[in-house]
């Protein structure tokens, strides 16, 4: 048996938005088409690639990615010392024909894929909406798995990907997605 360690350096983004958590959350929702999630049918190994791709396009939202799961984290309102604790919740959100494309160069990819996004109310009425900047997480470098820079270009397109959407679901740009 043997051990490597690899350091890397993520990056953590944070966009703060005067929307309410419940107004992100909307938003967020209709952008990444939660109202019609996927099914694990959809990675059966018999779906051959034309169908695997078409039951993804139907699943995506506007935004180019679906929905995979939400966690609330509402037990820690448990643990808490605080009479009213923030809301949070925790979405993993993604498309599989985008993680493909990181896949493919390095299947360690699948760590990171699909992304996770925390969104949580703050004390003034206002949220907060946090994420690790994929490339940082990704394409950490120095492996030969990046040598042809391609892994490092996709994960730089879904950080583009990413902030488009977060920008929207933050009120920040009222740009169509």
């Amino acid at each position: 048996m043997s051990k490597h360690v690899q350091p890397y350096t993520a990056q953590r983004i944070t966009f703060t938005s005067a929307r309410t958590i419940d107004e992100v959350q909307a938003s967020l929702d209709e952008a990444i088409n939660r109202q019609s999630p996927i099914g694990l049918e959809v990675f059966r190994d018999s779906l051959s690639k034309d169908q695997f791709q078409e039951s993804i396009n139907e699943k995506i939202g506007p935004s180019g990615f679906m929905f995979f799961g939400a966690a609330s984290y509402s037990f820690s309102d448990k643990l808490s010392h605080s009479q009213s604790p923030p809301k949070t919740i925790l979405y993993t959100i993604g498309n599989p024909l985008i993680a493909q494309t990181m896949i493919v160069h390095d299947r360690t990819t699948a760590l990171h894929v699909p992304p996770q996004i925390f969104i949580a109310e703050n004390a003034n009425g206002g949220s907060t909406i946090t994420y690790d900047l994929p490339s940082s997480v990704i394409a950490i470098g120095g492996r030969p798995e990046d040598e042809s820079g391609e892994l490092r270009k996709a994960a730089v397109s879904l950080d583009e990907k990413l902030e488009k959407l977060m920008r929207h679901i933050s009120g920040s740009e009222r740009s169509v997605l």
